[in-house]
């Protein structure tokens, strides 16, 4: 690869990150309730120093969302059985 190569795939590379900046913008704007939550990604990955410590910390935010997620559903499905037990009666 010549560097005029590495020049365009720089070029392409911050214009895929700018249309991804701005789609996540569009998105917040359609779904303000996840704000907070973008603020906090934002502000974990700003003190994390390394790519490998940013990958750490995003799956472990997505890990504590995934498990708060299974919590809820589980409440649910207790909820739901508890309706239906009462029903049979």
């Amino acid at each position: 690869m010549d560097k005029k190569d590495n020049i365009i795939d720089r070029s392409s590379y911050f214009e895929n990150v700018q249309k991804t900046i701005k789609a996540r913008n569009e998105f917040l704007k359609e779904h303000p309730e996840l704000e907070d939550f973008q603020k906090e990604i934002e502000d974990a990955l700003r003190k994390a120093d390394t790519w490998k410590n940013k990958a750490a910390v995003l799956k472990t935010m997505m890990d504590e969302r995934m498990w708060e997620l299974k919590k809820a559903l589980l409440e649910l499905q207790k909820s739901v059985y508890k309706t239906n037990s009462t029903k049979e009666d």
